[in-house]
């Protein structure tokens, strides 16, 4: 039997009068910053500026949205455990349930979604134009909402995932490396010695076909250069897969809990084809800060440079061999 869960899509609840994830309308609706306190004041975020995907820039702390009293009290107490984890480091980390690990990336990845679309509503307003979204990424925001919900109310997990990968990473401390895509919400984060790359509506399909790679990486501490690499891998992976999975929520026989499901994809292989240039156009985007080009990422036998995988010996590159250009 399905379930009916908050969806704001319906009416486009992104004016910051209900609250965001319960969709609860209620006097003591209080805006909470997606990025929260710890984490700003680690990384000294207050004064920095964040690029939106409308191309805007907002100051870390105005990343806002509104919460009921219950919602900021279930979100606190995610971020004191994901806190304590992060601070501690990579041993800490993997040791995180997915779940709640899951439950922090889509705050953050929706949260910062909710402003775009909030900016763009404000913007036709303004214009006397309609707003829409497209179908594709309603609905695969909707998902990822629905599955945020799992903050409220319990889900089950068993037949639906996502991809996750967690490594260490030479970094320093003090630096805080967010990226995400949200067309296919991808997620990338490293900072004190760990790295976190996440697919976050592909049903752990990117996982699977990058296992071999992150066994071979195991515990290595990798180079922030061969980090890039590993994220532009499953960033490249996630958007070559045919069919996007589809997930639906059932309340269970017993009515205390929902079930999430998904589609099986009936193809044996759920890639489209691997296309090198295109790939070393993703690398070079993400490589801009070691100064690499596309010209210099394609090599003469027509493969693609990589500072992660040495194919002649394979085996991943000693991170401390790593001689960069310059």
């Amino acid at each position: 039997m399905s379930i009916q869960l908050y969806d704001p899509f319906i009416k486009m609840d992104f004016g910051g009068q209900v609250c965001f994830l319960s969709g609860r309308e209620t006097k003591d609706i209080k805006k909470i910053a997606v990025f929260d306190k710890w984490l700003l004041d680690r990384y000294k975020l207050h004064d920095k500026a964040f690029m939106m995907l409308s191309e805007n820039k907002i100051l870390y702390p105005d990343i806002l949205i509104p919460c009921s009293p219950e919602v900021e009290e279930k979100i606190n107490l995610l971020e004191k455990q994901v806190q304590i984890a992060f601070d501690t480091g990579f041993e800490a980390v993997v040791k995180l349930d997915a779940v709640l690990l899951f439950q922090w990336m889509a705050k953050i990845m929706y949260g910062i979604l909710y402003n775009d679309i909030a900016y763009a509503q404000a913007q036709h307003r303004q214009k006397d134009t309609p707003f829409r979204l497209s179908a594709y990424l309603t609905k695969h925001l909707r998902a990822l909402h629905c599955m945020l919900q799992s903050l409220l109310l319990p889900m089950d997990f068993t037949k639906a995932k996502w991809s996750l990968a967690i490594v260490r990473v030479s970094n320093s401390k003090d630096i805080f490396n967010y990226k995400d895509e949200t067309k296919n919400f991808n997620f990338s984060l490293a900072m004190n010695g760990f790295g976190i790359i996440a697919c976050m509506q592909d049903n752990g399909i990117n996982q699977e076909y990058h296992q071999p790679l992150l066994e071979k990486i195991g515990i290595t501490p990798l180079h922030p250069i061969q980090f890039e690499e590993l994220w532009c891998k499953f960033l490249y992976s996630n958007y070559l897969i045919k069919d996007k999975p589809e997930y639906t929520f059932y309340a269970a026989k017993s009515g205390s809990l929902v079930e999430v499901e998904v589609k099986p994809n009936a193809d044996n292989n759920p890639f489209n084809s691997w296309d090198d240039a295109m790939y070393a156009r993703v690398l070079a985007e993400y490589w801009k800060p070691w100064g690499l080009t596309v010209k210099e990422i394609k090599q003469i036998d027509g493969s693609n440079l990589s500072y992660l995988w040495d194919d002649y010996h394979n085996k991943i590159i000693d991170p401390a061999q790593i001689k960069l250009p310059g």
